[in-house]
């Protein structure tokens, strides 16, 4: 398997896409940082924030294969506004629902 990630928030795409792909592994993990420019409503009525993720077709003429996916409310997630220099804090895992199960 070659994993890698699509990251929405609202139905918005990562503006930074092209997560790096994870290869040969059942068992990937990323830490990285997702940036999306949107106008937030109040604490209350925060969207998700949905993790997809996918296995890189092994050859051009194939598609590339679902595996599952993760929602992480913005309630759990962190994030700042932007200029904010601050330290993220550790990483959490997130299970995904896995695709057929």
């Amino acid at each position: 398997r070659d994993p890698y990630l699509k990251v929405s928030c609202w139905g918005v795409p990562d503006i930074m896409p092209g997560w790096s792909r994870r290869t040969n592994t059942c068992h990937p993990e990323w830490y990285e940082t997702v940036t999306f420019q949107a106008d937030l409503p109040t604490l209350h009525a925060l969207p998700s924030i949905v993790v997809q993720v996918w296995d890189a077709a092994t050859y051009y003429l194939l598609s590339d294969s679902y595996i599952g996916c993760a929602s992480i409310p913005l309630t759990e997630a962190f994030y700042r506004a932007t200029g904010d220099l601050s330290n993220p804090p550790d990483p959490k895992p997130y299970p995904v629902q896995v695709h057929g199960l």
